[in-house]
């Protein structure tokens, strides 16, 4: 909802400023094809905002490697189904497990807790 109702506001605020800007730049009118284009990257700024963050939370998910022979039981928060597909497809990373069905956000985090919790027994 955050992305549309900036890009709302962006839209009627672009509206506003265009006779502002035509004095200001002593234009007397722009190029409707111009003004289209700019209310279109402003309506949709907000949305490819979002789909850059999650361009970069999949590239450090790709980082993020899961060890071979990883135990997936011992995760808390995991489905059984989840635990066998895991089981099954041995995923190398952790975006790769994102990308098996079923796989939601609370349990990618849970996946990213024990895998953490497994580095950090290992490196004691």
């Amino acid at each position: 909802m955050k992305a549309s109702s900036t890009a709302q506001t962006s839209r009627s605020g672009l509206k506003d400023l265009i006779p502002f800007s035509q004095k200001l730049f002593h234009v007397k009118q722009y190029d409707p094809e111009l003004v289209e284009t700019v209310e279109v990257e402003v309506k949709y700024q907000g949305y490819i905002d979002i789909q850059k963050e999650e361009i970069a939370r999949l590239k450090k998910l790709q980082k993020t490697q899961i060890p071979d022979g990883f135990n997936y039981e011992g995760v808390f928060g995991l489905s059984y189904e989840l635990k066998e597909k895991l089981t099954e497809n041995k995923p190398q990373t952790l975006a790769e497990a994102a990308r098996i069905s079923g796989m939601t956000p609370a349990a990618l985090t849970a996946l990213l807790g024990s895998l953490h919790a497994n580095r950090s027994q290992n490196q004691a």
